[in-house]
């Protein structure tokens, strides 16, 4: 999403910071081919998850999860600094609805276990009962947190701490969710094979 809606205007709008994008948009090529390397590696692991297919996956993940905490961290620093003023509050949703908009229909109710997971249990319940409709809570409750479990399970142990930038992402996931928990039709599908699964 920054790829195509940040990063040129943020160049434009603030000249001084784009060696500062040059650097942001090689940093997400680069991330780019750590993923590719890490996508290359799980059929090895999943065929039979011996330890050198362990290992693999294991060194990909490493380098993919050092390139993302500077990445991240430069973005911190360098970018949002620079940015914050010269873009207004619509164009910062723009980025999030482009977001949502790049994440498959099927991952949307497991997405809602990593926002949960970036609160305390009591924040987690409280936000469920104020920001999402009742078909969404029922829809996570059924499928979407059976979802993020057998994700959470599937990837390694260990935890990625949230750095301020992600925390906004979470926070700005939430206000999406608390404007559109009326949007029923969004769940439509989902409510349609939960009910099945009852039935």
């Amino acid at each position: 999403g920054e790829d195509i809606v940040l990063w040129d205007e943020l160049s434009e709008r603030a000249p001084a910071c784009a060696i500062h994008v040059v650097q942001m948009k090689a940093q997400h090529a680069m991330v780019s081919d750590l993923l590719d390397q890490l996508e290359a590696t799980l059929p090895q692991w999943r065929a039979g998850a011996d330890a050198h297919g362990r290992e693999l996956v294991v060194l990909a993940v490493e380098h993919l999860r050092s390139s993302l905490f500077a990445h991240l961290g430069d973005e911190e620093t360098e970018i949002l600094p620079a940015a914050g003023p010269v873009f207004t509050q619509k164009e910062w949703d723009s980025l999030g609805e482009h977001y949502r908009a790049s994440i498959p229909p099927s991952r949307m109710l497991m997405d809602i276990g990593y926002i949960l997971d970036s609160m305390t249990p009591e924040e987690g319940k409280e936000w469920m009962r104020t920001t999402l409709p009742a078909p969404a809570r029922l829809l996570y409750r059924l499928i979407g947190k059976r979802q993020y479990e057998a994700e959470q399970r599937a990837l390694t142990e260990r935890q990625v701490r949230f750095t301020a930038t992600a925390r906004r992402q979470v926070d700005r996931e939430q206000a999406w969710w608390l404007e559109n928990r009326d949007y029923r039709e969004l769940f439509a599908t989902e409510l349609e094979d939960a009910i099945r699964i009852l039935a």
